[in-house]
């Protein structure tokens, strides 16, 4: 049995730290502030998330699409919302 891998374990910027991360992934833990986080977690809040739907089916996940939006009933790519 193989077990998952956790991308985080010893995260950091060192290659020492990093050989759990696929090649060229980096994780930077402050790469952005505490008030710019709070300012994209706002936007986001704002943004019109509406929930997945596949055929017939409605997905347990909310999603907002730009640019583009592919109808999964209709079998189409279709425009969408500009990005932000």
């Amino acid at each position: 049995m193989t077990s998952q891998l956790n991308f985080f374990d010893g995260a950091g910027d060192s290659p020492a730290t990093t050989s759990n991360f696929p090649q060229g992934l980096r994780y930077r833990p402050e790469l952005i502030g505490r008030e710019e986080e709070a300012a994209l977690v706002a936007r986001s809040l704002s943004l019109p998330f509406r929930e997945f739907e596949f055929h017939d089916y409605t997905g347990k996940r909310r999603t907002v699409s730009f640019g583009r939006h592919y109808d999964f009933t209709g079998h189409q790519l279709r425009k969408s919302g500009h990005w932000p």
